[in-house]
């Protein structure tokens, strides 16, 4: 294959120079990039691999695409093994991407210049993201001893997300190239930095969302000495046995997220009542009985815990009917707050 893809003449000065600006492109945007939740990168390279596909055809794309995951490797301080193995991995996909929309496309027109164009687009698109998506899922499963199924479902969005966005932005950049020059092109390196600034937002305001709702739970927690910490032990135990239970990773996320502020309505429960040594009177026990709602009503209005809200909501309830706040009973209780709870006993 390498045979076949690695190009069997050396570019031009214009050809030359246009790589090398893309050379850097591509390696400043894998040395930044965005951590999807599932774990998966999101790097604008994407859109400029596309462009040199369509541009200099597999083989150029091919040496561009190794050359700079290489060089980031060696910025990064990587061993010698992930180097190898992240470079020729690369070599797969976009070679096999590169050779795809090679055979579909019509030579004659412009890169959006005919139906036959945007099929090999597509095909490009298709082999790149069922290569890359696997590769990536075997890596993250194998490392982190998860399912890469679960993997590639949980990263799923994220990696479609990508591909809508970087994909029209290469192919862009092509097109304006061919009608222009380098310099065109580059004029469209602007979107591709409003997108990676769009998505290193949501990263960062996913981060925050979690330390600030992670910090009023410590903050409960740290109300009684001996519930300190409790919140992390318990996620944690979730986490494994969500996994030793085979669940998909977005499911297993999920439950950690819940189980790390299950507690996070007791902020709503005075110290007279939750620091109380004896037994609680009845008026007592309803005040601690509201905390599930409150913590649910509190993350309620946070889209990143939409699927952990339920989880917090039902985690006090019993499997005999017997808990609170609505006493549902047997698999009525959610999967995930049923976990919880035993975690929670234990």
């Amino acid at each position: 294959m390498l045979g076949l893809l690695f190009p069997r003449e050396l570019p031009d000065i214009r050809v030359a120079g246009t790589l090398a600006i893309f050379f850097v492109l591509v390696v400043a945007a894998d040395l930044n990039p965005v951590v999807l939740a599932g774990g998966a990168l999101v790097t604008v390279g994407t859109a400029i691999n596309l462009t040199n596909a369509i541009l200099f055809g597999p083989g150029w794309a091919v040496v561009l695409a190794a050359a700079s995951v290489v060089v980031t490797e060696l910025m990064l301080r990587r061993p010698w093994y992930k180097i190898l193995f992240n470079s020729m991995g690369s070599v797969v996909w976009v070679g096999l991407a590169a050779m795809a929309y090679q055979a579909v496309h019509d030579p004659a027109a412009m890169p959006l210049g005919s139906y036959q164009n945007l099929a090999a687009i597509l095909a490009y698109a298709l082999v790149d993201f069922v290569f890359n998506s696997i590769l990536v899922s075997l890596i993250l499963g194998l490392s982190q001893r998860l399912s890469p199924f679960h993997v590639w479902g949980a990263n799923l969005e994220g990696v479609i997300l990508q591909f809508a966005t970087m994909a029209p932005l290469g192919v862009l950049i092509a097109a304006t190239y061919r009608q222009t020059s380098i310099v065109g092109a580059m004029l469209l390196v602007l979107p591709l930095i409003v997108v990676y600034v769009s998505f290193r937002t949501l990263q960062h305001l996913r981060e925050q969302t979690l330390k600030t709702v992670e910090a009023l739970a410590d903050a409960v927690d740290r109300r009684d000495a001996y519930t300190a910490q409790h919140s992390e032990v318990v996620s944690e135990y979730c986490r494994k046995l969500a996994i030793k239970m085979g669940l998909p990773l977005q499911e297993v996320e999920a439950i950690v997220l819940a189980a790390r502020v299950h507690d996070l309505g007791k902020i709503a429960v005075p110290d007279s009542v939750l620091l109380k040594p004896g037994k609680l009177d009845a008026d007592e026990w309803e005040t601690m009985q509201e905390h599930p709602s409150v913590g649910a009503d509190i993350l309620g209005k946070l889209w990143l815990y939409r699927r952990s809200r339920e989880f917090v909501l039902y985690h006090q309830e019993r499997y005999d009917g017997k808990g609170y706040p609505t006493g549902i009973a047997g698999d009525e209780i959610p999967l995930g707050a049923r976990i919880i709870s035993v975690v929670d006993a234990y």
